[in-house]
């Protein structure tokens, strides 16, 4: 058997490479299909199949706090309630603590903003994780009075350390402060939720983070005991938090507890996106596979009498369904080949795409590659389209008697039934080229209809940049108040620049809340939770915002003044209904020191949130009043916003150059890259690339099966031209065979795009699933494609000489 096995590979490699055209044709076509889906499944593989690096994760979970009627849904924990859940709970093993942070490499050149974490000391154990170098955090270690330690991630290692040993031990700056490096961690950890942190240190939580209980700052991962399910840990910590709120009603009233799995939290918001792109890439191998079907059955046709003459001499049906099937996997094997080496450059160009503070988001997606793993998926794909595309052929000419072989040898004659299936093939490319360009369609729309939410301020010619000065040297507001206004009268005088600002937090994100209570109204013991920014006197001007009532602050808004506000138009309308702002009070309720703050102004809504979300009430406190030693600089120009930013990072550099400057960007790009507009933005640009490239295999099926229909029926169009029949209706008859395949088509994907638009409707932003500008478009785009496929070989067809027609056979 092994040595008819050998006959047959050696005498289908033959028949491919004598036939180079069709050979390379589809090989072409495969690659393109399987290079697709093996890109995509290599997103799916390292982020929705591969288990999480963690001992046992499936135990993992996050703890999020949650209250009816507030801006997050699902938020941190305060420290002291974080301390409480885990002296109370029956239901987890271990609960830990962590956040993103920042800090400052000092000592060795430049400072160096480095990203890092701040975890408590039990966190790694509560992961199941070991460092790959030296120890972990012992208990005690996150408390404020203990040493400060770090360890390193594998790749700052190896990046800055160059991988010596000796590391451990070390003592560098962070900061202000004297580090020991204890440890590193092994090369395959990733912690997605505080992105692609260089360093992980302890809390050492002081002061407020340490003691109010209305501060939440703290997020926090359990693993559960074992037995114990979401439903029954939600109960248990349900118990704790109704504790907690006899005991602090100040706090926690309403507080309870939102449990998450881990996976979920790391990889939800991406899953949705690949599943949505693997069906996509599912379709286009589909639509390869149609075509390569269809160059067999045509090829098959030519090789009738081959066939009828192995069977004469003897071989059985099997031999020759077997001799067809090795043909067609040996060319599936071949397209598989070209397309894991075509799979590996998309692989870098979908990556590249990718911005790179979202990609240090998703780690997982830095570390991925095409494996072993990825490759069995490459050669099962091979395996299963090869047979696939090849068995229609083979059990057709395997099951022609051999005289009908011989008899339809004549040229011109035709299966009625390889004309039907081919046609059923084409018909269904249709379809599918339908349905993912109606897609991506709906998917570009729900982009360019985000980036056309009102934003609340003109983003054009403005940069940003956050300024990061040492809490050392600046210890005191007078401190940072000096270097913000030497700032300011700096930056303001560069060529170009018309004006500049600060804020604590920039526009189109996450950032602080607060509770307010508005003086006067009813108080249930929380107040109404707001957004909550320090801005300058500059700020809402150099954003080109509206003022709607009231004034802007202004000089006189200091700390020695009486303390005042600025709200926006949400926060006005939800919180002071019927009433007049500007002569309304506030109160921050985080502590009972906390003086009421006169509103005196209204500015329209600047967009707090994602662009994608609600606008949100916001609340803006002067900085002068309440200064700071981080602040983002804005700074408007006259032209490009980009030019002025080399210049203004010089300018913090001249005045202090202990002072760090990171995160330089215009607001254009800041935009163009958060996380809700690549959520947007990535699906519909791979969709349209997938869309693409159905539109030109569909298009070369549809030509294919027009032209070789014509050549087969040259001798009927040389009879039907030589008895009268004019060029323009031969014309006519060949177009309305294309026709007839794209109109069925095109109805069967208008169905499909319909429904495939109802199942991503979670990533669609204020567009229809049945968007009729879309179905028009998209359409016309097919049917004019499709009828140039169609005209090129009905042009040929009215080209025949009648004599030479007639004398062919």
């Amino acid at each position: 058997m092994m040595e008819s096995i050998l006959q047959d590979l050696r005498y289908g490699l033959r028949t491919l490479v004598k036939s180079p055209r069709f050979t390379a044709t589809a090989v072409i076509t495969l690659a393109m299909g399987i290079a697709a889906n093996v890109a995509i499944f290599t997103f799916v593989d390292a982020t929705l199949l591969r288990p999480l690096p963690y001992k046992d994760s499936r135990r993992l979970v996050e703890v999020y706090d949650t209250r009816e009627q507030t801006v997050a849904s699902q938020f941190e924990s305060s420290y002291p309630d974080y301390l409480d859940w885990k002296q109370q709970n029956q239901v987890f093993a271990s609960m830990a603590g962590y956040n993103q942070n920042g800090t400052v490499l000092r000592g060795q050149g430049t400072p160096l903003i480095l990203p890092s974490a701040v975890v408590s000391d039990n966190f790694f154990t509560t992961l199941g994780v070991q460092p790959w170098l030296g120890r972990d955090f012992r208990p005690g270690e996150e408390l404020a009075s203990a040493p400060q330690t770090t360890i390193l991630s594998y790749g700052f290692w190896k990046k800055h350390f160059g991988g010596k040993r000796d590391v451990i031990g070390q003592v560098v700056t962070l900061g202000n402060d004297q580090v020991t490096i204890i440890g590193v961690l092994p090369a395959d950890f990733h912690f997605a939720p505080v992105s692609d942190p260089d360093l992980w240190q302890t809390l050492h939580a002081t002061g407020g983070l340490r003691d109010r209980r209305n501060l939440h700052w703290l997020n926090v991962v359990a693993r559960l005991k074992a037995g114990i399910s979401q439903d029954q840990a939600t109960a248990g910590m349900r118990v704790v938090t109704e504790a907690l709120e006899k005991q602090y009603p100040a706090s926690n009233t309403k507080l309870r507890t939102t449990i998450v799995p881990l996976n979920e939290v790391i990889v939800g918001q991406i899953r949705p996106i690949l599943l949505l792109l693997l069906g996509a890439v599912g379709l286009l191998l589909m639509i390869a596979v149609s075509n390569v079907a269809n160059l067999l059955l045509a090829r098959a046709l030519s090789r009738r009498r081959e066939v009828a003459v192995r069977t004469a001499l003897g071989a059985s049906r099997w031999r020759l369904v077997r001799q067809m099937l090795t043909e067609g996997i040996l060319l599936s094997l071949a397209g598989a080949a070209l397309g894991v080496v075509l799979a590996e450059w998309m692989v870098k160009g979908f990556v590249a795409a990718i911005p790179q503070a979202l990609l240090n988001s998703m780690p997982y997606i830095k570390m991925m590659r095409i494996d072993w793993g990825v490759l069995l998926f490459a050669l099962g794909i091979a395996l299963f389209t090869g047979v696939l595309f090849a068995l229609a052929p083979a059990l057709q000419l395997s099951g022609k008697h051999i005289h009908d072989a011989f008899r339809d040898g004549a040229r011109g004659s035709q299966s009625v039934g390889w004309r039907r299936f081919a046609s059923a093939l084409v018909v269904a490319e249709v379809a599918i080229s339908m349905v993912l360009l109606f897609g991506a369609g709906v998917l570009g729309k729900s982009f360019y209809r985000l980036l056309q939410v009102d934003t609340g301020f003109n983003y054009h010619n403005l940069s940003s940049m956050a300024v990061a000065m040492p809490s050392a040297q600046y210890k005191t507001d007078a401190q940072q108040i000096a270097f913000y206004r030497s700032l300011l009268d700096r930056v303001q005088t560069l060529p170009g620049v018309q004006s500049a600002g600060v804020t604590s937090t920039l526009p189109i994100g996450q950032g602080n809340t607060s509770n307010v209570v508005v003086i006067g109204q009813p108080y249930t013991g929380q107040g109404f939770e707001a957004n909550s920014r320090s801005v300058d006197i500059h700020y809402f001007q150099t954003l080109h915002a509206h003022l709607m009532a009231g004034r802007w602050f202004d000089a006189s808004d200091t700390a020695e003044a009486p303390q005042r506000v600025i709200v926006n138009k949400t926060f006005a309308d939800m919180f002071m209904k019927g009433l007049d702002p500007v002569v309304q009070q506030v109160r921050f309720t985080y502590s009972d020191a906390e003086k009421p703050r006169q509103v005196v102004g209204v500015v329209s809504d600047i967009r707090e949130g994602q662009l994608d979300a609600p606008a949100l009430p916001a609340i803006y406190t002067p900085y002068l009043q309440d200064p700071d030693s981080f602040l983002y600089l804005v700074v408007r120009t006259q032209q490009d916003a980009a030019a002025a930013i080399l210049q203004t990072k010089a300018a913090v550099s001249q005045l202090d150059p202990n002072v760090v400057t990171f995160q330089e960007q215009t607001m254009e790009d800041f935009i163009q890259r958060s996380p809700v507009a690549f959520f947007h933005r990535y699906p519909a640009w791979l969709a349209g690339l997938f869309a693409l490239m159905a539109l030109i295999l569909g298009t070369i099926g549809l030509y294919g099966l027009v032209a070789y229909s014509v050549s087969q029926r040259t001798q009927e169009i040389g009879i039907r031209m030589a008895l009268g029949a004019q060029r323009s209706s031969v014309l006519q008859m060949v177009l309305l065979q294309g026709v007839r395949l794209i109109v069925p088509g095109a109805l069967i994907g208008i169905a499909g795009g319909v429904a495939a638009a109802l199942l991503a409707r979670s990533l669609l932003f204020r567009v229809s699933a049945w968007d009729p500008a879309i179905f028009a478009i998209v359409t016309a785009l097919l049917a004019s494609v499709t009828l140039i496929a169609s005209y090129i070989p009905a042009r040929t067809a009215t080209k025949v000489d009648p004599m030479v027609a007639l004398r062919y056979e």
